[in-house]
């Protein structure tokens, strides 16, 4: 007598068996933390997630503000920092769905000091954001769109803004997963609407041409987007810090990542020209540019323009048997050159980032590393060199302190 094949609920036991006996063992109570978790996140919910993640309506006009040449260095970077990026935390996210995510994979490879230093740069650079230009692009569109914020109104504003957020992140998935999801909504129409708005504004008045020559990439003109594209373009990695309230993550998180991908592309590239379109290039500002952009096309529903223009190749090692649902391609050697695609670019960033203008002028290139400098450090290297290299050795130590805090529950733990 043939034998009945096994049912679904046997067969989802054994995948849950060896899903478990894969867990990596990272003890300090951790399997307790997981007993708690509930599988919330559905597939659409992370696409959704990682959209609101990737598409950041505040960097828009900082792409913008380099002319076309901007679209250009976008396209680059796209296939060379992009897509090996992509590729490695599809692979990492669904070979260890682990709750924690990047602190989880650099935990398991170079141990819990690596993984906590790496987490506090990482973690601290959100608050950062959302209280930096975030905040500005928020508060500047009200007052352009709405009202004016005077005085104290304007700081009080900042602060529900900001308080706001901190409390989204703080809820459980059930209820958090909608403010990203309702952030993704907002971009996909605002964005859209915008582009419509672009072309009824071309058909009326007409459009600023785009010299072909412009769009010929620069070392001083990457050397200025780099930093900003490489921001637009980071965030796959986020989902997976709740990897384990996701339905099915390890097939969920490299499909999410494909889709999310091909809609930021989709959403960056469209409103970059329409900027560029709408907007005399010295017109465009790096905060601003969006907004400004958007004031100009919605004339087309009333209104006028006046005439001033008012990641590691060690946990392949280290865990040779774990179940890879997904790979990056060309085995080994695919595998090391996204890794240093992705880490080469995001290294380069750091650089440009402490030292502005890096390279520039360099074996007689065009360009001078001194006009790189913001305005408010113009001619003040050493000041500005500080203001950045600082903050970044307080985070480590910051970092150290705290782990020097855990040796004794460290101890205790065995």
């Amino acid at each position: 007598m043939a034998q009945a094949p096994p049912s679904r609920s046997a067969a989802a036991t054994g995948t849950a068996a060896g899903t478990a006996a894969e867990a990596p063992d990272l003890s300090g109570g951790w399997g307790e933390q997981r007993g708690r978790l509930h599988k919330g996140l559905r597939r659409l919910d992370v696409l959704f997630f990682l959209i609101c993640i990737l598409v950041g309506l505040d960097t828009i006009g900082s792409v913008a503000a380099q002319g076309p040449q901007g679209l250009t260095w976008m396209a680059i970077l796209a296939i060379a920092f992009f897509l090996p990026y992509g590729l490695l935390v599809a692979g990492l996210g669904s070979a260890f769905p682990a709750q924690g995510g990047p602190y989880v994979w650099t935990r398991l490879a170079l141990g819990r000091l690596t993984a906590g230093l790496n987490q506090i740069p990482y973690w601290i650079s959100n608050p950062a954001w959302m209280g930096g230009s975030l905040c500005i692009t928020v508060l500047t569109t009200w007052e352009e769109f709405l009202t004016p914020l005077p005085g104290g109104w304007k700081y009080a504003a900042g602060l529900v803004l900001i308080r706001g957020g901190a409390l989204a992140v703080v809820q459980s998935v059930r209820i958090g997963k909608w403010v990203p999801i309702a952030g993704a909504v907002a971009r996909i129409v605002l964005l859209g609407f915008f582009l419509v708005s672009v072309v009824v504004f071309a058909a009326r008045h007409g459009v600023h041409t785009l010299p072909t020559g412009e769009f010929a990439p620069t070392y001083v003109g990457f050397v200025a987007l780099a930093p900003v594209l490489i921001f637009n373009f980071a965030g796959f990695e986020l989902p997976s810090s709740a990897a384990e309230e996701m339905k099915n993550p390890r097939r969920d998180i490299p499909l999410s990542i494909l889709r999310s991908g091909l809609a930021s592309l989709v959403l960056y590239g469209g409103p970059i020209p329409g900027i560029l379109f709408v907007l005399p290039s010295q017109d465009i500002g790096s905060l601003g540019g969006f907004t400004d952009a958007c004031k100009a096309a919605f004339t087309v529903y009333g209104g006028s323009i006046a005439a001033d223009g008012t990641v590691t190749l060690t946990l392949r090692r280290k865990y040779p048997d774990v179940t890879r649902p997904y790979a990056v391609p060309d085995g080994r050697a695919g595998t090391w050159l996204v890794t240093v695609l992705a880490t080469g670019f995001v290294a380069f960033t750091v650089v440009v980032l402490i030292w502005p203008g890096f390279g520039v002028g360099w074996f007689g290139t065009e360009g001078s590393a001194a006009a790189s400098l913001p305005e408010a450090f113009s001619g003040e290297r050493l000041q500005y060199t500080l203001s950045q290299v600082v903050p970044l050795l307080r985070f480590l130590v910051i970092g150290l302190v705290f782990y020097a805090l855990g040796a004794k529950t460290r101890r205790s733990e065995g």
